[in-house]
């Protein structure tokens, strides 16, 4: 279902890290999705497209 990779959880992954480490201030909403795609890519996740954080399997729930 997430094998068509239009962008991969891996690059969001690395982006969404950068962005936290660079901002002054806080980013709620960033830092939830950046915990999403953190546990995708540790489960073996991080080929798939980025929008996989939207299974709760892979989202540890």
């Amino acid at each position: 279902m997430y094998d068509d990779t239009q962008f991969s959880a891996d690059l969001l992954h690395k982006d969404a890290r950068l962005m936290l480490r660079l901002s002054a201030r806080p980013l709620p909403a960033l830092t939830a999705a950046f915990t999403a795609l953190d546990h995708a890519c540790r489960t073996g996740h991080g080929d798939s497209d980025f929008s996989v954080i939207a299974e709760p399997d892979t989202m540890g729930v």
